[in-house]
């Protein structure tokens, strides 16, 4: 899960387990242009969304994917 949602300046990203030691997590904008990318290897961290312009947003992790929106 992820949260807040929306989000102001940190996102929240909980998952109940990871399929692989380490996974890949990549941010996506709205035209599909990945912002972020982060090797993680902990099943719950924070991401700094300050940098990030207001909008909507894709979070992928272990061919899953969450949508989330910036204010």
């Amino acid at each position: 899960s992820i949260y807040p949602n929306p989000v102001k300046d940190e996102l929240i990203i909980s998952f109940k387990q990871l399929t692989m030691e380490y996974s890949v997590m990549k941010i996506y904008d709205l035209s599909g242009r990945k912002i972020w990318e982060q090797t993680v290897a902990s099943e719950k961290l924070k991401v700094n969304t300050r940098e990030l312009s207001a909008g909507v947003y894709f979070l992928q992790i272990d061919g899953m994917v969450h949508r989330f929106v910036k204010l």
